[in-house]
Order: structure tokens, then sequence, then C-alpha cells
């Protein structure tokens, strides 16, 4: 049996191999629940943290590259009546890296707890 599909032409066949991929088949099942369980404990340990922010800064790519994802996923920190700067941010890390954010998320959180108490 033909792999081509019955495409009725090459460019058909060419389109079908270049179609975006999903990112489901870029990580494995086991990966992608322990992100899923690291972004849910980071956004509870910041949700009471006024003004502190948790997302990506960069692109996911659908055209076919190699590597999709170019995102760098942080911890936004409050930066009131201005743009935020690099110093306003804690991370960088790649989207299969962010559950590194949670040692992050954690020392944010004990340490507005502790200037609370002060």
């Amino acid at each position: 049996m033909s792999t081509k599909r019955n495409f009725t032409n090459a460019r058909a066949w060419r389109d079908y191999q270049n179609r975006p991929r999903s990112t489901k088949t870029l990580m494995s099942t086991r990966q992608a629940a322990r992100l899923k369980r690291a972004d849910e404990i980071i956004r509870e340990l910041i949700k009471d943290l006024e003004g502190v922010s948790y997302g990506y800064i960069g692109n996911f790519w659908t055209d076919g590259r190699p590597d999709p994802d170019d995102r760098a996923w942080y911890i936004f920190l409050p930066h009131p009546d201005r743009i935020g700067t690099a110093s306003d941010r804690i991370g960088g890390y790649a989207t299969n890296e962010r559950y590194k954010l949670g040692r992050d998320a954690h020392a944010l959180n004990l340490g507005f707890s502790l200037g609370e108490k002060a």
C-alpha cells in the first residue's frame, strides 16, 4: 500500500508533509502531565500575590519548523505605571522546562508572606 494516501498531485502530498503538527506529538503524555501540574502549582502559589502574573514571551510556530516552540516562560513581577523591564521578570525557561519556575514561585510566595508579617 502506498504511503502517499492517494494524493492527486505532488503539491497536495508536499502540503500534507509540511502540515502543522500538534504540540501533543512533540512531548510525551507523561511530560505534558508534569507541565500541566507545574502550571497549576505555580498559578496557585502566585494567585494571592498582588500584580504578579505567569506567562510567556515568544511564539509558537506552525509552519513545520523542527522545533516550533520558542516561548520563554516567566513569572512577571508588579511594575505599576510603567512598562516592564528585564528586572521585572523571573525565569526564561523553555516550554518543556517551565516546571523549574515552581521553586521561584515558592520563594516569591514566602518572601511576600514574610514581608506582610514585618
